[in-house]
């Protein structure tokens, strides 16, 4: 059987703590805020870099969805195998190309 390897958004602690570490990289790009006063379009995109990042709700509903086809991925996986297992068993082995 195959061992899964943990992910970090396996869980929704997992999830925040992707959150922070991607909040954390672009403090230094929000840290220009207070030193870029005067150039307008500094401001503008920082504004933008700290919109493109996910809100708590979008990443708990990220991690939902990553579970639901973790899963659904393991069923396939476990299907394949019984039958792979019962064709080797009837000798029905499939063809060699």
């Amino acid at each position: 059987m195959r061992r899964r390897r943990a992910s970090p958004a396996a869980s929704k602690d997992g999830g925040r703590q992707m959150v922070a570490q991607d909040q954390r990289a672009a403090a230094p790009a929000f840290s220009l805020a207070g030193e870029a006063r005067d150039d307008r379009g500094a401001e503008s995109r920082i504004q933008a870099q700290r919109a493109a990042l996910p809100g708590p709700e979008a990443v708990d509903r990220l991690i939902r969805y990553e579970t639901s086809n973790d899963r659904a991925l393991d069923r396939a996986l476990k299907r394949l195998e019984v039958m792979q297992a019962r064709r080797g068993k009837q000798g029905n082995a499939p063809p060699e190309k």
